[in-house]
């Protein structure tokens, strides 16, 4: 039986909110080694753009030397990959600061959900 237009509306949005919450849950760090221009302002001494000096690639784990680490918050699941450049034995200061960035996002997203769950709590007062 053919979904009626209802149906196929309710279904595209059940999907939308499905693709949004796994990607609101999944914490995903990049780290990739590349040229880049930075722009500081110099009166606030503050940065204000990163660009690539070149086009990088689509896919940041395709660069030579590249990590990226997706960690699902409620399921624990978690996909570290890097690229065939990147070796873990004479690049320990690239892993040390891609981990370093992966527990620091692990903390701002549990900061976050504190700071949801104090502001439910408030206006249920």
């Amino acid at each position: 039986m053919a979904q009626t237009e209802t149906e196929a509306k309710f279904n595209d949005v059940l999907k939308t909110l499905v693709e949004q919450f796994n990607h609101a849950v999944t914490l995903e760090t990049y780290t990739v080694v590349a040229d880049v221009d930075v722009v500081v302002n110099s009166e606030a001494g503050k940065l204000v753009e990163i660009s690539f000096a070149s086009t990088p690639p689509a896919d940041p784990t395709k660069s030579e030397k590249a990590l990226y680490t997706a960690i699902n918050q409620f399921s624990g699941d978690v996909r570290t990959v890097w690229g065939k450049g990147t070796d873990p034995d004479a690049d320990t200061t690239l892993f040390a600061t891609h981990n370093e960035n992966v527990k620091l996002g692990g903390d701002i997203f549990v900061r976050n959900i504190k700071m949801v769950a104090d502001l439910i709590k408030k206006f249920a007062e």
